[in-house]
């Protein structure tokens, strides 16, 4: 088309005046510029129908991934209902998992192995355990060694914990063994075994003690003997860990804002304490001897107590003998219970307090002009996030075993248990003072300060009748700590009772 244009344009101008050529080579130009334009136009056309096809082939795929997405959601529906199912199942398996073991034992009963298969560790040990787990723990336990393991006395004692729970595990049963063509019946072998803090495996929470006669053959009696031993460990992890589970639960009493222990924590705890240490020093010289003995042999017979009470001490003074006995059973030092010896029931005793040595410091820690950051440094919400501060530098540098307390508004305190080594706590603490000096910061208007502590600390020691007298001498220790802030104060009493400060 614009050819044709062009030709006839031509044709003219030969008979065209002067003026008009110009005008026809405009319009030249211009179509020149038309011609231009519809190339451009062309090209992106072209490139628009490109980008159109491969936006189609996007769609596509876009519907097909749309399409295997909502196969694959029908799919993981499917495997959640199957997990359903599967969680329903297994919960049937564990409700009948206890008949199915005992029904196995019966049908394999002649089978000596399978009489030594726990049926109590299917129990799910990691769950914290509330009362009628540990009522299903001790039952299990019962059924297992008394039945299975063919033992003819079992007792489980804990200590530790809260009087309704005391004697949950406490689990005294005897057996009359029938086959007496298999085991010796003139004599018994006790199993003692302690079940001990994981964190301080000093401090006892209890005991486990199995009795059995043993079997006429060497060989079968060796094997037993390993076997039950085996069992006793595995029940003792349980229970050890049963036991803190439910101490924990009970004391883990937390302070809201530093998320330390509460006061109240301490006061059980010192309590506690104070009940079972320093148990000589309340009793006479019979009594201490007599207990001496049972303590080097926890849970013998007591007609072998006896026997080596009057060897060792050259007496024959039974009336006094049996006074002093009956005194530290009334003062809960000692306990008594049956067991199967030489053929005959006789009584046994145990040792009680088995913190008797305890060593124990005890620190209070006060931050120094704490109420003039609440007034003048911002007011409380500086205030509280200074104590988390402080509760943290605090966690950071103690043990494992020791135990930080928020006792009251700007005052902490940390006890440290088993602790006969003042250097490692002094560290400690001087540690804690200086990092408070160096990190413990607030600003408010322009300004800065440090925020520092002052500590006191003292020992548990015989003049303490209870948890208060070491908090008194503690405080009194703060006292002269703050006099000039920012260190630490020891107080100590000598032998007449007088106290005697320390400076660091």
């Amino acid at each position: 088309m614009n050819f044709k244009i062009k030709t006839k344009i031509t044709q003219k101008n030969a008979n065209t005046p002067a003026r008009s050529v110009s005008v026809i080579k405009k319009i030249e130009n211009l179509l020149q510029v038309i011609e231009r334009e519809e190339l451009k136009n062309q090209k992106l056309l072209e490139k628009f129908n490109k980008f159109k096809k491969a936006t189609q082939v996007e769609k596509d795929k876009f519907k097909g991934m749309a399409y295997e997405n909502r196969a694959i959601k029908k799919r993981i529906g499917a495997l959640q209902d199957q997990i359903t199912s599967l969680n329903d199942m297994l919960e049937v398996f564990h409700q009948n998992y206890q008949l199915s073991a005992e029904t196995s034992v019966d049908l394999l009963a002649e089978l000596e192995y399978n009489k030594y298969k726990s049926r109590f560790i299917d129990i799910d040990i990691d769950y914290p355990p509330g009362l009628e787990k540990l009522q299903e723990y001790g039952k299990n336990i019962k059924s297992f060694f008394m039945n299975d393991m063919h033992c003819t006395y079992l007792y489980i004692h804990c200590n530790g914990i809260t009087e309704d729970l005391r004697n949950l595990l406490h689990v005294n049963i005897r057996k009359k063994q029938k086959d007496s063509a298999s085991f010796l019946f003139d004599r018994s072998r006790l199993y003692n075994f302690n079940l001990e803090d994981i964190d301080l495996p000093e401090r006892k929470l209890g005991r486990i003690t199995i009795g059995r006669y043993p079997y006429k053959s060497a060989d079968k009696e060796n094997d037993f003997n390993r076997r039950i031993e085996a069992e006793i460990l595995i029940t003792k992890r349980l229970l050890e860990k049963c036991i803190i589970e439910i101490q924990n639960k009970e004391l883990a009493i937390k302070d809201a804002l530093t998320g330390l222990h509460s006061r109240k924590f301490l006061t059980e705890r010192l309590s506690e304490e104070f009940s079972s240490m320093d148990i000589f020093s309340r009793l006479n010289a019979v009594d201490s001897n007599i207990l001496k003995i049972i303590m080097k042999s926890e849970g013998v017979a007591a007609t072998i107590v006896r026997e080596q009470y009057f060897a060792k001490y050259k007496t024959r003074d039974e009336v006094q003998y049996d006074k002093s006995i009956a005194r530290l059973k009334k003062m809960n030092v000692i306990s008594a219970d049956t067991v199967k010896h030489a053929g005959e029931w006789t009584d046994c005793y145990y040792f009680e307090n088995s913190k008797m040595s305890y060593e124990l410091y005890l620190a209070l820690l006060d931050l120094d002009h704490f109420k003039d950051v609440n007034d003048n440094w911002g007011g409380h919400t500086v205030g509280d996030r200074v104590l988390r501060d402080f509760a943290e530098i605090m966690k950071k540098n103690i043990r494992t075993t020791d135990i930080p307390v928020r006792y009251g508004g700007e005052e902490f305190v940390i006890i440290f248990p088993r602790s006969a080594n003042y250097a490692r706590i002094r560290d400690v603490l001087e540690n804690i003072r200086m990092e408070c000096e160096k990190r413990l910061i607030v600003s408010w208007g322009g300004r800065r300060r440090n925020v520092t502590v002052s500590i006191g600390i003292t020992q548990i020691n015989k003049f303490d009748v209870n948890g208060q007298h070491i908090i008194n001498r503690a405080d009194a220790a703060l006292y002269k700590a703050k006099k000039r802030r920012n260190r630490i104060v020891l107080c100590v009493q000598n032998d007449e009772g007088t106290p005697v400060y320390k400076y660091r």
